[in-house]
């Protein structure tokens, strides 16, 4: 065996090398021309990043909105301990729909269904909860206020029911969660279709709550770099040198439930584009969806689900298929796809998954279908997720909605005329 003498503890002549690579960083805020109908359900708000002579990422951006949250019925304030909170990632709850687009109107990703599609990636891919976005877990029965929420709403502060939010703009976009390479000249527009504010607000008090969007801004990271590297950047683009960048593309399809006996979701996908790569699946009641203040609408429904698969053509995935048996407290399958997901997806080994094998039953019910090792299919192919559940009077016709994450693989190409990067064509 060949032998190895290079343990960096003994280099004790090697120079310590100092990043130089950037001289300032600063996050410039861009705010929408009007917030005349930012309270109104399915208004449109947009915000513009212009296309300037200046080099961003938006890995870090964020959206930061105040809130008011009072007593519909006349203004007044909540007090200490009241029943009432703002659900699990409220924050992404106040928008049903949100579109990147480069700010030639080109579309780089759509997500429909902004908090659920938002709330299944960060159930599975976070290890820890964030006040900053009330992303915090309920950990105990899902029809009680979360403590740790109301509090942050209320208590322990003289303008209770005001307070400040943040929202990054990874949660919601792939692009953004894996942008990498800075940009220079590009321009982009955000926009976003205000949701009914009763879906933001969970309550077990009986006064109706009425919350207001006083102010919403996008701050989005400025960079200037070093000499050397603004001068690389000049030369890429003076040279019109094709620049690429990868990510997982992250969509929300919904159905109905409209047979107790099984479910299916079908996804047609053309020839030569790639397949998903994770299909993640969730269910919710029509209460629960709402709005209505008095649903838990930050948690899913465990349905009596008994078996599970993924088909590619006519390849079934899992060949035996996921099967679970709730009333006998068999559902280690299903869990496991949780860890797997986890601990592969993200890259972490050793931390717990955020949700517990507890939750997973009682409030995460979330099914997860690892594509990644299926063979890429040339021709046109259809995915389908079948979901099959015992019979009996659980599952209602078309009192339940399945809602399917789907992550795909994604490149896009980013031009330029010689000056600037102008624009991305999503491949």
């Amino acid at each position: 065996m060949e032998e190895v003498h290079t343990s960096a503890m003994f280099q004790i002549d090697r120079p310590v090398l100092l990043d130089r690579s950037l001289f300032k960083k600063d996050f410039m805020r861009y705010d929408p021309p009007s917030l005349a109908t930012i309270n109104t359900t399915n208004s449109i708000i947009s915000i513009d990043i212009p296309r300037e002579d200046s080099y961003i990422n938006l890995h870090d951006s964020y959206l930061k909105v105040e809130l008011q949250v009072v007593k519909n019925a006349d203004d007044t304030l909540y007090a200490d301990g009241n029943g009432i909170c703002l659900i699990n990632l409220a924050p992404a709850a106040l928008f049903s729909e949100m579109t990147l687009s480069t700010s030639s109107k080109k579309v780089i990703e759509r997500v429909e269904q902004v908090h659920i599609a938002t709330l299944m990636y960060k159930m599975l891919s976070s290890g820890e909860g964030n006040l900053m976005t009330f992303f915090e877990k309920d950990t105990q029965d899902a029809a009680v206020v979360n403590t740790e929420r109301r509090n942050r709403l209320l208590n322990n502060t003289p303008e209770k029911g005001t307070v400040f939010v943040r929202l990054p703009l990874k949660y919601m976009f792939g692009y953004v969660n894996h942008q990498d390479k800075i940009t220079y000249g590009l321009g982009y527009n955000l926009r976003m279709r205000m949701n009914d504010h009763a879906n933001v607000i969970f309550r077990t008090i009986a006064d109706v709550a009425k919350l207001t969007i006083n102010s919403l801004s996008l701050y989005v990271s400025h960079y200037t770099p070093s000499i050397e590297n603004q001068a690389h950047i000049s030369d890429v683009v003076l040279n019109k040198r094709p620049i690429s960048m990868g990510y997982l593309e992250r969509k929300m399809f919904t159905k109905q439930v409209n047979t107790n006996s099984t479910w299916n979701f079908e996804l047609g996908v053309e020839a030569g584009m790639q397949l998903p790569i994770y299909v993640i699946v969730g269910f919710q009641s029509a209460d629960r969806i709402g709005p209505d203040q008095t649903q838990n609408n930050g948690v899913f429904d465990q349905l009596p689900i008994i078996e599970a698969y993924c088909k590619i053509g006519s390849v079934k995935y899992p060949a035996d298929s996921i099967n679970l048996d709730y009333l006998r407290n068999d559902y280690d399958e299903g869990y496991n796809e949780v860890v797997k997901f986890f601990r592969e997806y993200i890259g972490e080994q050793t931390v717990k998954p955020y949700i517990t094998f507890q939750e997973f039953k009682e409030k995460y019910n979330i099914t997860i279908f690892d594509l990644r090792s299926q063979r890429d299919h040339i021709a046109s192919q259809q995915v389908t997720a079948t979901f099959k559940f015992t019979a009996g009077d659980d599952v209602v016709a078309g009192n339940y909605t399945g809602f399917a994450l789907v992550l795909t693989n994604r490149v896009v190409s980013i031009t330029s005329d010689g000056n600037r990067q102008f624009d991305i064509d999503v491949l």
